[in-house]
């Protein structure tokens, strides 16, 4: 199941209801995504966030891993994280609406999604 959308600005764009979406998840769901959102980092030189965080895994206990992976599964089928390389995640950027959102869309939208 994907997450609620609503329809913004123009009408051409979907953003999806960020509080719906984290209301909604499990504990599994929740630990994964402030994980990855937790670990995105702001640039500077161009004054935003980047929208691909790289979690410290090794910090996490085993039985928080394993949560993570979990929600991991979970997020990845509601297509809201997405795993850009090995050890690196990204956050939907219609879920976190980044200032560079065109750059960050073209990212999200080239990586792999869930296939049921």
């Amino acid at each position: 199941m994907k997450p609620s959308a609503i329809k913004t600005g123009n009408g051409k764009s979907k953003s999806i209801d960020a509080l719906r979406a984290v209301a909604d998840m499990s504990a599994h769901e929740k630990m994964c995504f402030f994980t990855v959102k937790d670990s995105l980092k702001y640039d500077r030189w161009e004054d935003t966030f980047i929208y691909q965080g790289r979690p410290d895994l090794t910090a996490l206990t085993e039985t928080q891993r394993k949560s993570f992976i979990r929600g991991y599964k979970l997020l990845f089928e509601k297509d809201i994280v997405r795993r850009v390389s090995r050890g690196e995640y990204m956050i939907n950027p219609l879920l976190l609406v980044p200032t560079r959102f065109e750059k960050e869309f073209a990212t999200w939208n080239s990586l792999p999604s869930y296939t049921p």
